[in-house]
């Protein structure tokens, strides 16, 4: 599986265990973190891997920003 379609995964599994489609970058990377690193565990900067790839949804619109503070 591509890092994009874990990570969207991933954020479709916390917005449904959090029962809802808003949070923020310190939640997710709180609740999902481990799961990544055990995911990927050659990856050694996986919090800025997440970044990344939440701003590649974000630009196919597949998730949205409310703001720029996380």
């Amino acid at each position: 599986m591509q890092w994009k379609d874990f990570i969207y995964q991933q954020v479709i599994d916390h917005c449904n265990e959090m029962g809802s489609r808003t949070f923020s970058l310190q939640d997710f990377l709180r609740s999902k973190l481990d799961a990544c690193k055990a995911e990927y565990p050659s990856n050694n900067n996986v919090e800025a891997k997440i970044r990344q790839q939440l701003q590649f949804l974000r630009d196919d619109k597949r998730v949205g920003f409310l703001d720029n503070s996380g």
